[in-house]
């Protein structure tokens, strides 16, 4: 199994864990078939738009997927910052398109 880990909140747990998005199991079936289109009719460029596409429909901006990043030292004189899965994963966007690149072969 691919793994990718980010951070996300347990809203039943009420706590912050560390969790892979490569567990969902209708993203990594969306992520399987993009790969499978690519194989055949999707050009380099449209396959990392589909797939930021896919990223886009599970991980952005939903607030199951958003936490809440602070200043520890000075929270009182820092803005917070909300952060989705979706923009973790971006902030790193070549690492993660270099992995899924090298083990596209994996996901099954």
């Amino acid at each position: 199994m691919l793994t990718w880990y980010v951070f996300y909140e347990d809203f039943n747990a009420r706590k912050i864990i560390i969790t892979n998005i490569f567990k969902h199991s209708s993203f990594i079936e969306d992520i399987k078939k993009a790969i499978t289109k690519y194989n055949k009719t999707l050009n380099e460029k449209e396959f990392w738009e589909k797939i930021d596409s896919i990223l886009r429909y599970y991980y952005w901006s939903k607030a199951e997927a958003e936490t809440v990043v602070t200043s520890l030292i000075h929270p009182e004189k820092c803005n917070d910052m909300k952060i989705d899965i979706y923009d973790q994963v971006k902030m790193n966007w070549d690492a993660f398109r270099e992995y899924l690149w090298n083990h596209k072969n994996e996901i099954k």
